[in-house]
């Protein structure tokens, strides 16, 4: 079994309180860290040091971050295949998009 952590929509330009205290609590035996898009800056996932961080940009996020984390991604982890992609807006038509 592999536990990873998940959060998104952070909306921050660096880590705060409450992210340093995922690493202390929540996420500390967390083998991978999922971050599903809206950091809104590349400098919040500083508070997941030594962590294997996988991130997408949402459509919140600055231009350096959509320049270096992709939209969507597809991994394995735990012999599952994930995919990781941002939502927006309401839930009319989001299997389209």
């Amino acid at each position: 079994m592999i536990t990873i952590g998940v959060l998104a929509d952070t909306h921050l330009d660096r880590p705060d309180e409450e992210m340093a205290a995922l690493m202390e609590g929540p996420f500390r035996e967390a083998e991978m860290i999922f971050h599903a898009g809206d950091l809104t800056e590349l400098g919040v996932l500083d508070a997941f040091p030594g962590a294997k961080v996988m991130a997408v940009c949402g459509n919140m996020d600055s231009p350096a971050v959509r320049r270096a984390i992709p939209g969507q991604r597809v991994l394995e982890a735990g012999g599952f295949r994930i995919g990781l992609i941002d939502g927006w807006g309401g839930p009319a038509w989001i299997e389209e998009r």
